[in-house]
Formats: structure tokens, sequence, C-alpha cells
């Protein structure tokens, strides 16, 4: 080793052991979470949680096997599949929600298309479901991701396809996606 190459090398040692001594003299704190379990007692019937959306005014939406639930920070409400299917979500098993810019929380569910709940007055509606005939539709009712973009259109993921739905316009525009 040359006097130069290890000239630089003690350099690098030098300051590397400045730098470790100072960060071992400094007051390290690590941060501390509240961490607490939710259970039957409290509203929700189910640990199987496939997502969690946090709304504008506070509340947590959750995204189950048995419908959806929203916490107030004290109890869970749930919306579920009921004989009033005008009423209610139509289908328990929910694969993904999302929050629009329009104050609704658009849900998709396994074969039953998306549904809209309403944050501010929490009126369920029925938004889209599988074509039939001529009319427009989804091409099947296998969902499995949905996102709200700036632009309040619904980005509707499912087994082999991919659409765009305009809220404004109420028109469809589809992704081609690659065959295997």
């Amino acid at each position: 080793m040359s006097f130069h190459n290890w000239k630089a090398s003690m350099k690098s040692f030098c300051i590397l052991t400045v730098f470790l001594s100072l960060l071992s003299k400094s007051n390290c704190f690590a941060q501390q979470f509240n961490v607490k379990t939710y259970s039957f007692a409290e509203g929700l019937k189910t640990y199987n949680i496939k997502k969690a959306v946090q709304d504008k005014y506070g509340f947590i939406w959750l995204a189950t096997q048995d419908g959806v639930y929203r916490y107030d920070g004290t109890t869970f409400e749930a919306y579920k599949k009921s004989e009033d299917a005008n009423t209610s979500i139509r289908e328990n098993f929910i694969f993904d929600i999302t929050l629009g810019n329009d104050e609704n929380l658009y849900i998709a569910s396994f074969n039953a298309g998306v549904d809209v709940i309403n944050i501010r007055n929490q009126e369920v509606t029925h938004l889209l479901s599988q074509k039939t005939g001529n009319e427009s539709g989804l091409p099947n009712l296998w969902i499995t991701k949905i996102f709200c973009d700036t632009e309040n259109k619904l980005w509707i993921g499912g087994e082999d396809f991919l659409r765009i739905y305009s809220l404004k316009e109420n028109k469809y525009k589809d992704f081609q996606l690659p065959s295997n």
C-alpha cells in the first residue's frame, strides 16, 4: 500500500470515527405508537379486512368479506346486503373501496358490480353492473380493484379487463389488456 493510499484511508477512518462518536452522543428518541385492537364487542364482525380508507369527516371505512364498515372512533356501523336490495349494498364480499371527490365511497364487490355510499348522508345507490344485450356495463362482475382519480373518473379493474368510467359523462373507456 502506498503512502498516499494509506493517508486517504486514515483520513476516511478518522472522519467516520468522529461521525459515529457524535451520533452516539446525540439524543435519539424512538417513536411510540399506541395500538388498539377491535373485536366483535365494538361491532366489527370480521377480522378479514381488505382495505381501509379515511374520509374528510374523519370516519374510517373498511372493506371486508362481511360488508362495508364505518368506524366513528367508538363503534362500527355495518353496511350489508339485505332484503331491501334498493337501500343496501348488493354483496357482502367486498374486494376494494375508494373515495371520490364528490363525497362518495365507491365499492367494488364480488359478483355484484359497483355500489356507492354517500359519506355525508349514508345513502346507498347501485352504480354499475354487468352489461346485458346492447346496454353498456361491465364485461363481468369479477372486480378486484377500483380507484377514483382527480377528474372523478373510476378506474375499474377486473379479472380480464380495465375500464375507466366517467362519472360526469356516464361513459366507459376500455383498455385492451395484453393476452398471455
